[in-house]
């Protein structure tokens, strides 16, 4: 709390704040002083109250001694409390005859009229059950309402610059003003941009008079545009003019070093994969797998090629492990690729099935263990796969799975009744029904973390207790799972990073229908697929780099980036892309 003025201190007990803070602050706020200006009225649970830390009898006094106006809140428990005892004795000390109109109290409850102290019995109350009490107070507080011709504003106090297609704007703030002096009431701002494509969260309630705007972005470009906000009762507030523009390429030219060949090394950063629409980092960030509509190309990150397997089918999933990756195709295939250019496939599904079962082969998803792999099925068949022996049948379970996660000792999957099972050492140990739709399971050392559509769960893998999370989003339609978190994504693009506690880490907007490709170890860097087809890096939980048209990918360490073009791939250390696109990484 400052040391400055004010006009109006509110002694109330704490058992009637609720009162207070509907029927008399928030009403007194839409007052002004004679001169125009909002008053400035201390209440310990506004802006203007105790700052934390602050001894609070020492801030009480001070605050009482330089107020130019008293209000006590008569109730039933006001004359029965120590500190509004003690605020009452301090309040008089400034008047004690009354005659300075300093003192000035109402009464709530008709019960506390027989409990006011002698000491202040002569000073008048204004009664609530009155229908002119407030009036009459405001007219003692000399203050004046908020004429209709002159109402309240709404200010930028950050201004947007240019900026790239679904970019993330820096953090927009608006605030509520009168007369220039800053408005302390909760308001609902609402934000848009004629003539623009504006995404994100585009309406905030106020804190401390000032609205945040966090998420925002543009689907599209567009030229000389500006920020509209908006709020009931208030004069709109408009932004300084800016630009949304598409990134340019700026290819670097380098020199070819004499005597290398195009097909053993890469030519100026580049690894000639023409046709690529996805890549996938190994774990170690020493090599890749370039994905096309044929075929899986792998490369070390000097370009040269560590082998390709061809693709009988489109890929449904690629995951990611130490020194391996298994990419599943919706034809029911597994096609194993280690670092060390061991490749490998199983089939489940045709004649050629290694279990045709009964139902659909699909893969549901999968678990990359040390050594091995576990993948559940749309059928319900679970099998683990290692680099030695044929596929080992673990389970098979009649209602489908539909989800799935493995560590060593645990296996836990949701089938499509949305029953939840983990077994231990091959035991079943734990059963229940969670939700329908199960998008996403990651297990940790202790726990399992579950997403379902509505909500997120975390099950204990030593007592079996269920925690369960309202997410802050719509219906969740995409879960990516990270080394030690989890994306949670809803149909608007709106999404939640998790720990395995259920802790929020981060908040973000992305586009409608964005999927996560590939992250970072912490998931502080991810790169998303937009349904334009444009590739985007988030960091942060902010767009901070578009790409028009090609593969994007990021390694486990954040520090590098493959850019597709219609050249091939290009490996470019993080910090570069401001020198290498216009407008990129700020």
């Amino acid at each position: 709390m400052s040391d400055e003025h004010y006009d109006i201190f509110i002694s109330y007990a704490r058992d009637d704040s609720t009162w207070v803070r509907e029927q008399l602050y928030r009403p007194l706020l839409e007052y002004t002083l004679a001169d125009g200006k909002l008053p400035r009225i201390f209440l310990d649970i506004s802006e203007l109250g105790i700052i934390q830390g602050e001894n609070y009898l020492i801030a009480l006094g001070r605050a009482i001694q330089k107020s130019q106006k008293v209000i006590l809140v008569y109730s039933k428990t006001y004359f029965h409390k120590e500190m509004t005892s003690w605020e009452l004795t301090k309040a008089l000390q400034l008047d004690p005859s009354g005659k300075k109109l300093k003192v000035n109290p109402i009464l709530i409850n008709p019960e506390a009229e027989s409990e006011i102290p002698f000491e202040i019995n002569h000073i008048q109350y204004l009664d609530t059950r009155n229908p002119d009490w407030f009036s009459r107070l405001v007219k003692n507080m000399g203050l004046v309402r908020i004429k209709e011709s002159e109402p309240p504003s709404l200010s930028f106090l950050t201004h947007p610059e240019d900026i790239a297609v679904h970019n993330t704007l820096p953090r927009m703030e608006v605030a509520l003003s009168n007369r220039g002096e800053k408005n302390f009431r909760e308001e609902a701002v609402s934000l848009s941009a004629p003539g623009a494509e504006l995404q994100g969260t585009l309406t905030v309630k106020t804190s401390g008079g000032v609205a945040f705007f966090s998420d925002l972005s543009f689907k599209s470009k567009a030229a000389g545009i500006y920020l509209v906000a908006e709020a009931k009762g208030y004069r709109t507030g408009k932004s300084a003019p800016f630009s949304v523009f598409e990134h340019v390429v700026r290819r670097p030219v380098e020199p070819r070093p004499k005597g290398e060949l195009p097909e053993k090394k890469a030519l100026y950063g580049l690894i000639p994969s023409r046709g690529c629409t996805d890549v996938v980092f190994f774990a170690s960030g020493r090599a890749l797998a370039a994905v096309s509509s044929s075929s899986l190309s792998l490369f070390d990150t000097e370009g040269g090629s560590l082998g390709q397997m061809p693709l009988g089918g489109p890929i449904r999933f690629i995951r990611q492990g130490d020194g391996v990756l298994a990419a599943a195709l919706w034809t029911g295939e597994i096609l194993i690729l280690r670092e060390n250019r061991e490749r490998s496939s199983y089939r489940f599904s045709g004649t050629e099935a290694l279990a045709p079962g009964t139902g659909y082969s699909i893969p549901a998803d999968c678990a990359l263990l040390d050594g091995s792999l576990v993948v559940g099925f749309w059928n319900g068949n679970v099998f683990q796969i290692t680099a030695e022996n044929q596929p080992r049948p673990v389970l098979s379970h009649p209602q489908g799975v539909q989800a799935l996660g493995a560590s060593e000792k645990h296996l836990v999957f949701a089938d499509f009744e949305g029953k939840v099972h983990a077994f231990h050492h091959g035991a079943c140990v734990f059963q229940d029904r969670l939700e329908q739709t199960i998008l996403g399971i990651q297990l940790f050392e202790k726990a399992a973390v579950i997403i379902g559509e509505d909500k997120a769960y975390q099950v204990s893998l030593e007592s079996f207790c269920v925690v369960t999370e309202t997410l802050p989003l719509s219906t969740v339609s995409s879960v990516y799972r990270g080394p030690g978190f989890l994306l949670a994504i809803d149909e608007a693009g709106k999404g939640v990073r998790l720990d395995q506690d259920l802790v929020i880490r981060e908040q973000f907007h992305t586009t409608a229908g964005a999927r996560p490709l590939s992250s970072d170890n912490t998931g502080r860097h991810v790169v998303f697929l937009y349904p334009s087809g444009f590739r985007t890096l988030m960091r942060d939980g902010r767009i901070v780099y578009t790409h028009y048209s090609g593969a994007l990918s990021i390694d486990l360490s954040a520090s590098r980036l493959v850019i597709g073009d219609d050249e091939g791939l290009r490996i470019r250390d993080i910090s570069e892309l401001s020198e290498l696109y216009k407008g990129g990484l700020r």
